[in-house]
């Protein structure tokens, strides 16, 4: 028994990296497989091992095999064969943002004739504060036996990396959306936000008002550990400095980092005010951490919004509008999102789309600009 169940997992495992190859375009459409036994001592295996490995492959559609013309790849797309209606999406669905998103989403998948199965958000939130919990692999266990039409992940630092990156011939149509935190790129489509480059339109938004001083504050923490690219926080970061190091402006690194440390926004604050170093704008991470956290601590040290610092929110939610001064906010644009994903999903060629988020003015930025040319009019 012992022995069957290792060689089962042997032949595979030599599928698995051959359909993973395929399906990250490494091998293509037309190309010829070396021979079985070179094939076997590769992987370190018989060519008995190979020869089902390869069988597996040819069912899934990804290669042929014939006795004078071997093995060749003849598709970079598992065959779909029977498949069910459902598509699951891994995401937050709670909060302002994700419930519109979520809206949308579901609202595209039903007009298309599929349905939405979203992983319960209890679920999502149990793998965020125990990481290495079951809960979600059970869950995606069960949906796979199934075989979902595809998926729609929002591929954050909690995405169950290692079960995807198993199962890409049993999920079907993948669509990576919003975020994609892990360096190795998995196949599948992306819908994302390039947060570098909307970082860089932050910076150039403030500088077009006037502001040559500029920060980023946020309460949240930078990723850490092996596998993760930077976060979207970081990466906005990154941009805003490109920007004001191209044009001769001041990022206040230090400052950003501080924050980025955990350190007390009202210390930070107070240590600026009284040096007289505070910039003249920053943008933050969310619209809620600038309502319940910085706009009442700026208040408490007597520092005027937008008169003393310029504040910009981030996704652009409801909380934005209900504090005076109302808050210039980012939106994320979950309605392109939305509908960008379940294009894709639709579509049978791979494709990676960026969606633009834009800037909802309101009362929170003060234009220098036209305040210096207010006091030069005669």
């Amino acid at each position: 028994m012992t022995d069957n169940l290792q060689y089962i997992m042997k032949h595979e495992l030599v599928a698995n990296m051959v359909r993973t190859d395929i399906l990250a375009g490494k091998l293509k459409v037309g190309e010829k497989l070396p021979p079985d036994s070179d094939l076997a001592e590769r992987f370190g295996v018989n060519k008995r091992t190979v020869a089902r490995g390869m069988a597996s492959l040819v069912k899934e559609g990804l290669l042929s095999r014939a006795t004078k013309r071997g093995t060749v790849v003849i598709s970079d797309h598992v065959r779909l064969g029977r498949r069910s209606n459902a598509v699951c999406i891994i995401a937050v669905n709670r909060g302002h943002f994700y419930e519109e998103l979520a809206r949308s989403i579901n609202k595209r998948l039903f007009a298309a004739g599929l349905y939405p199965v979203w992983i319960d958000w209890e679920i999502y939130v149990e793998a965020q504060l125990k990481p290495g919990n079951t809960l979600i692999l059970q869950a995606l266990e069960n949906i796979v036996h199934d075989r979902p039409y595809g998926f729609i992940i929002d591929a954050d630092r909690f995405m169950p990396f290692g079960f995807i990156k198993e199962h890409l011939a049993e999920m079907g149509r993948l669509v990576y959306f919003f975020h994609y935190l892990h360096n190795e790129r998995l196949p599948g489509s992306y819908c994302q936000i390039d947060f570098r480059r909307n970082g860089w339109n932050l910076a150039e938004y403030f500088a077009g008002k006037g502001h040559r001083r500029m920060a980023f504050f946020t309460k949240e923490q930078p990723l850490r550990g092996a596998g993760y690219d930077l976060s979207p926080h970081e990466l906005v970061v990154l941009g805003m400095e490109d920007y004001c190091e191209h044009f001769g402006l001041f990022f206040d690194r230090q400052t950003t980092d501080r924050f980025f440390n955990g350190e007390l926004p009202v210390k930070i604050l107070a240590e600026l005010k009284e040096r007289g170093e505070l910039p003249t704008v920053v943008a933050t991470h969310s619209d809620a951490f600038c309502v319940r956290e910085l706009l009442p601590v700026c208040a408490s040290l007597g520092i005027r919004v937008p008169e003393d610092l310029s504040v910009l929110g981030y996704m652009n939610t409801p909380w934005a509008t209900e504090v005076k001064p109302q808050l210039s906010s980012v939106d994320c644009n979950a309605e392109a999102l939305a509908s960008e994903s379940v294009r894709l999903l639709l579509e049978p060629e791979l494709q990676k789309v960026t969606v633009e988020p834009v800037i909802v003015e309101r009362n929170s930025i003060l234009d220098l600009k036209s305040a210096v040319e207010k006091r030069n009019t005669p």
